[in-house]
């Protein structure tokens, strides 16, 4: 996925690692579904089940 860097406003920064994130970059749209996509969804279904139960 290309991303962009957003940094917040200058009078916000202090001068550490959460001064700024990562976004996708503008116009990116994700593909749709393939085989390997479905692949780690689901081998990652487990871990987002559990963060759900975080809520």
């Amino acid at each position: 996925m290309p991303v962009k860097v957003v940094w917040k406003p200058k009078e916000e920064r202090q001068g550490t690692v959460t001064d700024w994130h990562f976004e996708p970059a503008d116009g990116w749209k994700p593909s749709g579904m393939n085989p390997e996509k479905e692949r780690m969804k689901e081998l990652c279904q487990p871990v987002i089940d559990w963060v759900k139960t975080m809520k």
